[in-house]
């Protein structure tokens, strides 16, 4: 996801040069009675996206939900200007989650709570974030040893984060 949101940004700053306009990504590049921009991030385990994932989902839910103020601190800028808890937003001070609830802080699908397994989307991001910090923060509130585990047996993982993975045990 990161290097993919770094190029995605990058294209679309360069064609907007091309014709003159000046791209934003402030979460609310204009004040006003409207929800902002986010960059709401789908996030899943192999287990969640497999029949029975619901469990999974809400254990990853209790988890985030337990450290609400470390994800919103690097959440990106004036985010606060954007989670106000109205216009399809949760509230930044309030962690909150349901099945297709739009106001939430983490929603999961209607598709995915009626078949039981699939994904959830972390709203609270603002559309400013860096993407390395929301991939480290999902990772490391719920699966971060199993991931890298995963990853490990795989060797899919740089050596540079198997020596950090080594020094943490």
């Amino acid at each position: 996801m990161g290097d993919h949101l770094w190029m995605a940004r990058y294209l679309l700053v360069r064609v907007a040069e091309q014709w003159g306009v000046k791209v934003s990504f402030h979460p609310k590049p204009l004040a006003g009675d409207w929800n902002g921009a986010g960059c709401h991030t789908n996030y899943s385990t192999k287990a969640m996206r497999e029949p029975g994932g619901m469990k999974y989902i809400d254990a990853a839910i209790e988890k985030l939900s337990k450290r609400h103020d470390e994800h919103i601190a690097v959440y990106g800028e004036d985010n606060e200007l954007r989670l106000t808890g109205r216009h399809e937003t949760g509230h930044i001070g309030a962690f909150s989650s349901g099945v297709a609830n739009r106001g939430a802080s983490i929603r999961i699908p209607r598709h995915v709570g009626a078949q039981g397994y699939g994904y959830l989307e972390d709203r609270r991001p603002a559309s400013n974030i860096g993407q390395y910090p929301i991939l480290y923060f999902l990772a490391v509130s719920n699966t971060f040893q199993i991931l890298t585990a995963s990853l490990i047996s795989s060797s899919r993982l740089p050596s540079s984060i198997n020596r950090y993975q080594d020094k943490r045990t």
